[in-house]
């Protein structure tokens, strides 16, 4: 967020001295969404294309797949369905069998990043 906003501040010539709001500089600049919420929206969006996909798709078999082998020592890395998890609050069989119904998945997305008013 710290990053959008100041490409979007030195884009407006606009420096700290004017004691600007990040809500004013996205007012100026026509932008109501941030970048972060694009992003979730899209990925849930993805998320639900490749659960309608058949089984035995290529996109569909990497989704659901997980890979052989050891991983490396260090901290276990972030999941795509981790963030599905914390953003819908639905386990991996719910999401799925959610997003087999286009317009209720429409509704989890736009509830999920905020888009529906709440």
């Amino acid at each position: 967020m710290a990053f959008e906003m100041r490409c979007y501040r030195r884009l407006l010539k606009i420096w700290w001295g004017m004691k600007i709001t990040n809500e004013g500089v996205k007012s100026r600049i026509g932008i109501y969404s941030d970048v972060v919420t694009t992003i979730k929206q899209r990925k849930l969006q993805m998320f639900g294309h490749i659960s309608r996909m058949e089984k035995k798709r290529i996109s569909n078999i990497a989704m659901e797949g997980t890979m052989e082998g050891t991983r490396p020592p260090g901290r276990p890395r972030r999941r795509w369905f981790e963030d599905i998890r914390e953003w819908t609050g639905l386990n991996l069989g719910e999401a799925i069998h959610a997003a087999q119904d286009r317009e209720n998945w429409k509704r989890i997305v736009q509830h999920a990043t905020g888009l529906d008013g709440s």
